[in-house]
């Protein structure tokens, strides 16, 4: 046997399985464009897609409100993904004029449709997690983003 004096709770380190991060998606792919267009106005877009964010959650656990040790149940910790190819997508557009007043003045109008296919990004936090089964969405849950938008906004640089 040997210690480690780093170890928290449990003897070992080994004892800590690798798990996957609950933070952030595995993979994330954002691209954006603009172009200008006729009258002077400007056109721009942007595509998001990225993987679901991983589940974690400690299996074994009494749901009874008694504490969770791992001396004293068959309590361990488990990382999983959502078996879904897509866990947030969107497509944002805008279009932007600018009015020239003077040198220093420039007064601009812009439209944004935000989730232009109002996709359904749901909240990886409140994921159903049937173990040994693979997790799933909470389909009556809460969203990450917003669902279709428009905003108009005014402005004016100098």
């Amino acid at each position: 046997l040997y210690t480690d004096g780093y170890a928290f709770d449990l003897p070992h380190v080994a004892d800590y399985p690798f798990t996957l991060s609950s933070a952030v998606a595995r993979h994330r792919l954002v691209a954006t464009g603009s172009i200008d267009g006729p009258w002077g106005l400007s056109f721009a877009g942007k595509l998001t897609l990225a993987t679901p964010i991983p589940v974690t959650t400690i299996a074994g656990c009494p749901v009874n409100g008694t504490s969770c040790n791992a001396f004293g149940t068959n309590a361990f910790p488990v990382a999983d993904s959502i078996a879904q190819t897509f866990g947030y997508k969107s497509i944002d557009a805008q279009v932007s004029k600018n009015f020239k007043l003077s040198h220093d003045i420039s007064p601009y109008i812009r439209l944004d449709i935000l989730n232009l296919t109002n996709a359904k990004n749901y909240d990886s936090g409140s994921a159903n997690y049937p173990y040994p089964a693979k997790p799933y969405y909470n389909t009556t849950g809460p969203i990450i983003g917003v669902t279709r938008t428009l905003k108009m906004t005014f402005g004016v640089k100098f």
